[in-house]
């Protein structure tokens, strides 16, 4: 992969959404050059994070370079789905040269069905600025794809007449965009992201800028939509729309039967293992909005009303009804959701000496659900935000309406503004391997 690319596109092509950003690094700081694209993925073009059709994702960027108004050719693209892409930190022996090459090879090959002749490959050591100088063992950061899914979606790139500089995958691009949103204090924080995407969930812990602690889970908010489906609500569209229009889960806060006020509880030998399971593409909630005055772009998010969906008002009875029910659909999914984070957490806590997590910054399609973060705030102690990458970037222009446009669509950016940070903020993986 190319290094030192500082005015590049960063493209996320999800399986129900293509994303697209522009950043250029300049004397005074990361720059947004222009309005960031959301475009639906065209049907069957991208199968669980992989690109299947590269002519169908080559027509989609090129539509997105025209609305966009793009200019840059370079770009740096994320693969992700089980079981073609893999991303690990493990723990090895200290090793360096060609014994530290094949210790990672070996690693590599217990994670993967395919072998390593088949998978293009990277990995970091992870070296914190407080271990010890004498540590016997060190943590490495692992990423595998196959040949295949790279070769694919590198192609939809040359097709769109884009220039490829760098292939990488979403955890280490969530974890910059986590940095950039922290601003230079999040170097010195322990970072929980997580990532609710359409089929499945990351749970990512950056510490003091190095990505070391990565878990799939399979909770999505496309779980969520089935579950109001289940609750007979309606197909998928409405049970969608409905989600969209009347869901606020931080009512679920202190319901009657928890404990001290919390929705969840949590074993204490409940121990989860980092890394459980590959996701597939994490994606958008699609969301039907129209932009501030004057601004051409993706749709905007619904600014979130914060009262709870039966206290809204002009609220009718069917509709207050609807909410009801919709409250009583969401509350085991995001129950497991909320209870996953608190035992990654603790997790977490448990094998790097308690010490503290800063913040917890919520992304993906999933997370633009009303009232989670106040829910997740109250049930891990944690301050819970919202990812808003474009935090502390210089912008077009400095006006109100740009501002809360971009803070509205940052949670579904953090792939794509993470990946064209690449060679901007350095994280892993930065060294090694055949990528």
């Amino acid at each position: 992969m190319a290094r030192g690319v500082t005015h590049v596109l960063g493209v996320d092509p999800g399986t129900q959404s293509i994303k697209v950003v522009e950043l250029q690094q300049t004397a005074h700081g990361v720059a947004l050059v222009r309005l960031p694209v959301i475009l639906p993925t065209p049907e069957k073009a991208v199968d669980g994070g992989q690109v299947s059709d590269p002519n169908a994702v080559a027509a989609a960027l090129r539509e997105a370079l025209r609305i966009g108004h793009f200019t840059c050719k370079k770009a740096v693209v994320s693969v992700a789905g089980d079981p073609m892409v893999i991303v690990r930190v493990t723990e090895m022996a200290r090793l360096s040269g060609k014994d530290l090459e094949d210790a990672v090879k070996f690693e590599i090959g217990r994670h993967s069905q395919f072998g390593i002749e088949d998978l293009y490959y990277d990995y970091d050591i992870l070296q914190p600025r407080d271990a010890p100088a004498d540590a016997q063992k060190m943590e490495v950061l692992l990423a595998a794809a196959h040949e295949e899914v790279v070769n694919n979606t590198v192609n939809a790139l040359l097709r769109a007449k884009l220039q490829p500089v760098g292939v990488d995958v979403q955890p280490l691009a969530l974890s910059r965009a986590a940095l950039q949103s922290a601003g230079l204090q999040g170097f010195d924080q322990t970072i929980c992201c997580l990532h609710i995407g359409a089929s499945a969930t990351m749970i990512i812990m950056v510490r003091k800028g190095l990505t070391n602690f990565i878990r799939f889970l399979p909770q999505s908010s496309e779980a969520m939509t089935v579950a109001i489906r289940r609750a007979g609500v309606g197909d998928a569209a409405k049970a969608e729309a409905v989600k969209r229009a009347l869901a606020d889960v931080s009512t679920l806060v202190g319901f009657e039967g928890a404990d001290e006020g919390s929705v969840f509880e949590v074993s204490d030998t409940s121990l989860v293992e980092a890394a459980a399971e590959e996701p597939e593409e994490a994606t958008l909630l699609d969301i039907d909005q129209t932009l501030p005055e004057g601004v051409e772009g993706p749709p905007v998010p619904r600014p979130a009303p914060h009262a709870a969906p039966s206290a809204v008002p002009g609220m009718t009875e069917e509709e207050r009804q609807a909410a009801d029910a919709l409250l009583t659909a969401l509350e085991q999914p995001v129950a497991d959701l909320a209870t996953e984070l608190r035992r990654s957490i603790d997790f977490y806590r448990r094998q790097h000496r308690n010490e503290p997590v800063d913040r917890v910054v919520l992304s993906g399609g999933g997370a633009l659900l009303r009232g989670l973060a106040e829910l997740l705030s109250a049930e891990t102690g944690i301050r819970c935000e919202m990812a808003n990458p474009f935090a502390n970037m210089l912008l077009p222009d400095d006006s109100e309406d740009l501002k809360q446009y971009l803070a509205q669509i940052g949670p579904l950016m953090t792939v794509a503004t993470g990946l064209a940070l690449r060679d901007i903020i350095q994280t892993p993986v930065t060294a090694g391997g055949q990528a």
